[in-house]
C-alpha cells in the first residue's frame, strides 16, 4: 500500500505531495476508557518514528485512521499525544455532511507532484537561504500573493551574532 503526503515547505502555498509506504505503527491496546466528546474511547500504546504515542481511540466510529499517520487500531482515533506532551492532538468535532452531497478528500490542485528527495532539498534550501528560496518561488508565481520583489527584502537571521540553526528545533519525526 501506499499513500500521498503532503508537506509545505514554508507555507501552505507551495505544498508538495509525494508517494510514500503506508506505514503501520504496533499498537497495544489496554483496558482503560474515557469519554472523550460523547464517545467511550480505549487507550492504545506505541513507538513510531521515534516518540512513545498515547492514543484513545473509539469502536463507536469503525474507521482504522487518526492524525497525521497515524492509524491501525479498530476505530477512529480522537485523541493522541507523545510522552513528552510536544505532539498532540485532540478531537473537536464533526460537521455533519448534507445527505446529498459526495464526500471526497483530495489534494488541492496547487499542490505539486514531486518526489522525496526533492521536497528533502526544497526543505534543506529554505532553511540554508530562504530569502532566496521566496525569491525563486516569486519568479514561478507560486507563494507570492502580495506580489513582494524578493530581490529587494533582506532576511537576517543575526542575532546579538549568533548563527541561524540549520535543524529544525523540535521535529515531528524524531528516527526514521
Amino acid at each position: 500500500k501506499k499513500t500521498i503526503h503532503i508537506a509545505g515547505i514554508s507555507s501552505p502555498a507551495d505544498a508538495y505531495s509525494c508517494e510514500a509506504p503506508y506505514e503501520s505503527q504496533d499498537w497495544e491496546i489496554t483496558d482503560k476508557t474515557k469519554t472523550i466528546g460523547g464517545y467511550l474511547c480505549q487507550k492504545a500504546t506505541c513507538r513510531f518514528k521515534g516518540r512513545d504515542y498515547t492514543a484513545w481511540f473509539t469502536t463507536e466510529l469503525p474507521f482504522s485512521f487518526g492524525p497525521w499517520k497515524l492509524h491501525g487500531l479498530p476505530g477512529l482515533i480522537l485523541s493522541v499525544q507523545d510522552s513528552k506532551n510536544d505532539v498532540s492532538w485532540e478531537y473537536a468535532g464533526f460537521q455533519k455532511q448534507p445527505s446529498d452531497q459526495s464526500l471526497r478528500i483530495e489534494p488541492s490542485k496547487s499542490v505539486i507532484p514531486a518526489k522525496k528527495e526533492e521536497i528533502q532539498r526544497l526543505k534543506t534550501a529554505f532553511k540554508e537561504n530562504p530569502s532566496a528560496y521566496y525569491e525563486t518561488l516569486g519568479a514561478t508565481g507560486r507563494a507570492n500573493p502580495f506580489q513582494i520583489d524578493y530581490s529587494k527584502v533582506q532576511i537576517s537571521f543575526d542575532v546579538q551574532g549568533q548563527a541561524p540553526s540549520t535543524q529544525t528545533n523540535n521535529p515531528i519525526e524524531l528516527a526514521p
